[in-house]
């Protein structure tokens, strides 16, 4: 297979889901059989799914019918049923359910991380916004099963003649991406287990990304019925940023008054409460954690590059290479881009034995002005800072359907 290939959807929510399901058949099913194994892995069997799957039906068809509607027209195309693309879309919500953690006591701080935490030791990413010149940036890190199952969706939606483009896990409403009305996107998944099931994160973040604007994706994300546990960093052309974290029935939004942000994997605002848990935020006495040393690393780094002593123009290029540099830096315990490593399947851990080798599966930043992407096809390890990485341009909203860049053996396979 290509690694990253670039396809667009073009219609109304079910043709472009239609489209989805049946140009990326082979993926869509490949990354679902994958994600189906983890789940039976952890403990959850079909009957088990299936109620996952009506749980997070009904928040989304609460909250917009249209992405049912989409969701719907993804399984047909993939002949798959509704509730196994509604289990892929909610795959966070029920790796989380089925491994997440409650708020602790301090007595986890003394835990390792593999017991303390171990939804997010699978699950780390780092983003970065550069709020000035609207530059959105992040790591994905996962299984590197995923490197080739990846890839560029183009959507053009002729219902309001908008469009986005998001590299996206095949049958996934959207990842990180960015919008013609000028709104990026990027995600830390933070491992809080909730009482209930909400509207997905995935779903949220298509949500964000067809807003009209960046208040308006602060409105959806706000409004929507909760039940996840994420934090969406969302970010405009027009100096705007903002970080919302999600803690089941609870969100924050917490806007970005620095130029330049991080977040990693725990929680640093909801009123101080999560961002002090000794598990899932960063007190002053917490124990080194990966998400915590990638915070502390790319913190120091932005300080370094773009704090008083600025070495970075306030321009979007010299953003876009400043944050590339941060997203391959290596040093340290935690490393920001990771290298591939497989887990001990000696640690007895049911989760470790059904993945794979974990890594830094892709690098994306959005350069929201210009309407342009960026991202790493496969690890970014294998693609030097001063290599151009695949640039995808927002489609405009008269564009019609492109050839699929994939060979229809491989479509179908």
């Amino acid at each position: 297979k290509s690694l990253l290939p670039v396809v667009r959807f073009v219609g109304t929510p079910a043709e472009i889901g239609y489209q989805h399901g049946s140009r990326l058949r082979g993926r869509v099913r490949s990354t679902w059989h994958f994600y189906r194994g983890i789940f039976a892995a952890i403990g959850a069997d079909e009957r088990k799914l299936r109620g996952f799957a009506a749980e997070a039906r009904a928040a989304i068809e609460a909250f917009d019918p249209r992405y049912t509607e989409e969701l719907d027209a993804i399984a047909r195309g993939a002949e798959l049923e509704p509730w196994e693309i509604t289990c892929l879309n909610a795959r966070t919500e029920i790796l989380v359910a089925l491994r997440g953690r409650r708020p602790t006591t301090a007595d986890a701080a003394e835990k390792k991380e593999e017991e303390a935490s171990p939804i997010t030791i699978s699950t780390e990413c780092t983003s970065l916004a550069d709020r000035e010149v609207g530059v959105l940036a992040q790591n994905w890190d996962w299984d590197e099963f995923l490197e080739e199952q990846l890839v560029i969706a183009e959507i053009v939606k002729t219902t309001d003649s908008t469009s986005l483009v998001t590299v996206t896990e095949p049958g996934m409403l959207a990842k990180t991406g960015l919008s013609s009305a000028g709104v990026g996107t990027a995600l830390n998944v933070l491992g809080l287990q909730p009482e209930k099931m909400g509207v997905p994160v995935h779903v949220l973040l298509r949500a964000a990304l067809d807003a009209s604007s960046f208040d308006d994706a602060v409105r959806k994300l706000v409004g929507a019925p909760r039940g996840t546990s994420s934090h969406i960093y969302l970010c405009s052309s027009k100096q705007e940023a903002a970080m919302v974290e999600f803690a089941g029935d609870v969100v924050e939004v917490i806007p970005q008054t620095d130029r330049v942000g991080v977040h990693t994997n725990h929680y640093v605002g909801l009123n101080g409460g999560l961002s002090r848990d000794p598990v899932l935020g960063f007190p002053d006495d917490g124990a080194d954690t990966c998400s915590r040393g990638r915070f502390v690393r790319a913190t120091d780094l932005v300080r370094g590059l773009f704090g008083e002593r600025a070495t970075v123009d306030a321009t979007v290029d010299a953003t876009v290479a400043a944050f590339r540099r941060i997203l391959a830096d290596r040093e340290g315990t935690w490393p920001i881009c990771r290298e591939w490593r497989a887990k001990d399947p000696a640690t007895g851990d049911a989760l470790s034995s059904a993945l794979g080798r974990l890594g830094t599966v892709c690098t994306v930043v959005l350069d929201l002005g210009a309407g342009r992407l960026l991202a790493s096809p496969g690890h970014p390890l294998d693609h030097p800072v001063g290599e151009p990485f695949r640039e995808v341009r927002l489609p405009s909203s008269s564009s019609g359907p492109k050839a699929p860049p994939m060979s229809l053996a491989e479509t179908a396979s």
